[in-house]
């Protein structure tokens, strides 16, 4: 995998998981995820569908690990 992509994927899930743990999941936007992610919303869609899909690959990741 490009090392830009897992980046960016990476600075994705770190800002979900730091929203996450100062608020509930129907509260967190896709605007507020990427300004702390410091990327472009058009970015955030190119890789999840929504918040729910990248909460659920999180959870799917961490089941699989």
């Amino acid at each position: 995998m490009d090392i830009r992509i897992e980046k960016t994927e990476r600075a994705i899930r770190n800002a979900f998981l730091e929203l996450r743990a100062a608020k509930p999941l129907e509260k967190i936007t896709v605007k507020e995820l990427c300004s702390l992610a410091c990327i472009n919303k058009s970015t955030f869609y190119s890789h999840y569908k929504d918040i729910y899909d990248l909460s659920d690959q999180l959870e799917t990741d961490v089941v699989a690990s």
